[in-house]
């Protein structure tokens, strides 16, 4: 049968095959493993739930962001474009010690669990979310306005098409 919701977690909890459209067509099919693991575009991102959108350079199959350089797979033959890096806040990890990632500060912690979800800030007034385990949070030892640094463990490029 054909289930029609907009709500995301249950599309991706009961269904075999997920349909994502926008606009009237189709953005991407898969199973949700597939749709959630590989999303094929920025709407696709973004509709899977809470996602951090950092500004990057696509140069020659990297992505580069706050002067590092992350593998993009698919734009080796794209020389100096803006682009649009797309990582999960599960994806961020957060570290004390500099300078290797993106300097960022803590805005504020909040404690769901044995998670804990951080607000943080980072290059031009950007708000970023990490979400760590509470040991992992504990051990940062970190506390409102500390000066933190974010590595993607994982991100996904796409050429930011608004951007000329």
């Amino acid at each position: 049968g054909v289930f029609v919701t907009h709500d995301q977690e249950e599309a991706l909890e009961v269904a075999d095959r997920v349909v994502v459209t926008h606009r009237g067509g189709i953005e991407q099919v898969g199973s949700p493993a597939e749709i959630y693991d590989h999303p094929a575009t920025p709407f696709v991102y973004q509709f899977l739930g809470n996602v951090n959108r950092l500004p990057a350079r696509i140069n020659r199959g990297a992505a580069e962001i706050g002067g590092l350089a992350f593998d993009a797979k698919g734009f080796e033959s794209v020389e100096d474009q803006p682009g649009i890096a797309f990582v999960r806040p599960h994806d961020l990890g957060i570290s004390a010690q500099g300078p290797q990632g993106i300097p960022v500060s803590l805005r504020h912690a909040v404690v769901i669990g044995p998670t804990v979800r951080l607000e943080l800030e980072g290059p031009e007034r950007m708000t970023l979310e990490a979400e760590l385990s509470r040991s992992a949070f504990e051990a940062l030892d970190a506390r409102p306005g500390q000066a933190l640094w974010a590595r993607p463990r994982s991100l996904r490029a796409f050429l930011d098409e608004g951007a000329k």
